[in-house]
């Protein structure tokens, strides 16, 4: 299954700052149930945007805007594909034939009383 994720946000000043500095956690992780497909990021007032892995493996964009302003504006947009876990053959086990024989006579039974 494919899924858009968009992020909006903004903060607002009442008055013209002269220095920023943001960290951002908005880009899903690739794991073993999902992958990114693509990734889009979008900082106002245009700045430069790097980006590192934090201590648990999250993509941070950080920057810094040092002219004034008041108002920073962030939009990021993500395409992520998800997938069934893989199950280990190893791990499914065979119900017992007493069980599945339980469960048929079940079904017959209450197919009879109808």
């Amino acid at each position: 299954m494919q899924l858009q994720v968009e992020h909006r946000f903004a903060f607002e000043y009442d008055t013209f700052i002269s220095e920023s500095f943001l960290e951002l956690r908005v880009q899903p992780k690739t794991t073993p149930q999902q992958a990114v497909a693509s990734f889009e990021l979008a900082v106002g007032p245009p700045t430069s945007v790097h980006r590192y892995r934090d201590w648990n493996d999250n993509l941070t964009h950080h920057f810094t805007i040092t002219k004034f302003h008041d108002r920073i504006a962030v939009s990021s947009r993500s395409l992520v594909e998800t997938r069934l876990p893989s199950v280990a053959i190893a791990s499914l086990t065979e119900r017992p034939a007493a069980e599945v024989r339980r469960t048929l006579c079940a079904i017959s039974s209450s197919s009879a009383a109808r």
